[in-house]
């Protein structure tokens, strides 16, 4: 029993009229007459009989669309549900965030506001493969380049309290705060890394307080007067809170970072994925200068 005999079935048992069911269902009379006589032989009954030139249900043929007609609504709903789901996929950007969270956040918002038709899957994989778009980060003098890799160069300020010493100056050295105790993201975090390997450069390992997976809890940490941290300048924004300054580092000359935006070469002909690869690196480019 095929679905296409059930459906040709319904509209003949609807119409009550061979020649009016297959002009709605665009076929020749004698194709429905035939797949409906299948039916009738699979079934080993009658569903039809003839009244003049129109046709009746018999009482098997009544039983029969009785019990078809909820199935095929659901097989309707269940397409249209399917279909649905495939447009929504469609539109669904998976972007893989192993740095600059918070900025990139943001900028999915944003971004939101102008295209709500367009869906985020967020992950924090660093051996994810099936992402659209990765947002990862590098040391500086390891920048990287491609036709689908845009490289922001991101400066990595101190972040002091507001009544510190080291506030007044306006920039400082890290070896001048080689004995200072600092708020640091996780070790499994890119950017601890980064700046661990910045600390040895002029020799020393930082005396971690307080460590972290959460840039706002640093923030707070520098807040309460607890220690520094290192502040990426443009990911992580202006301090929204008084007690908190950000100064430059003067030694080394070199204390930055690279931000990395990569998009799947599989998935650039995509023109949502596309669209919103452009945006955010117009957007960090942005950021960068100001």
């Amino acid at each position: 029993m095929e679905l296409q005999q059930l459906k040709y079935f319904a509209v003949a048992a609807t119409q009550l009229h061979i020649t009016r069911a297959a002009e709605i269902l665009h076929i020749a009379q004698p194709a429905l007459t035939q797949s409906i006589k299948r039916l009738e032989d699979e079934l080993g009954v009658k569903l039809f009989v003839r009244s003049g030139r129109n046709i009746i249900l018999s009482n098997s043929g009544k039983l029969f669309l009785k019990k078809i007609t909820p199935i095929l609504k659901q097989l309707d709903s269940v397409t249209d549900e399917i279909r649905e789901a495939e447009g929504i996929f469609r539109r669904t950007i998976h972007v893989n965030i192993l740095a600059a969270s918070s900025i990139l956040t943001q900028l999915i918002i944003e971004y939101k506001k102008n295209h709500s038709d367009v869906e985020f899957q967020l992950t924090r994989n660093e051996k994810s493969k099936e992402h659209h778009i990765e947002i990862s980060t590098t040391p500086y003098e390891n920048k990287l380049s491609g036709p689908n890799i845009t490289s922001i160069t991101e400066d990595i300020m101190l972040a002091v309290p507001a009544n510190s010493e080291y506030a007044k100056k306006g920039a400082v050295s890290l070896s001048e705060i080689s004995h200072e105790s600092f708020i640091s993201l996780s070790v499994f975090l890119p950017l601890r890394e980064i700046c661990d390997n910045l600390c040895a450069s002029v020799g020393f390992l930082p005396h971690i307080a307080f460590e972290s997976d959460s840039p706002e809890a640093v923030r707070n940490l520098i807040s309460a007067n607890m220690g520094i941290a290192f502040w990426p300048s443009f990911s992580w924004g202006v301090p929204k809170n008084e007690n908190i300054a950000v100064i430059p580092i003067s030694e080394p000359k070199e204390c930055k970072r690279n931000l990395v935006i990569t998009l799947n070469s599989k998935y650039e002909n995509s023109k949502a994925i596309a669209d919103f690869y452009r945006y955010i690196t117009d957007e960090l480019k942005k950021s960068n200068t100001n």
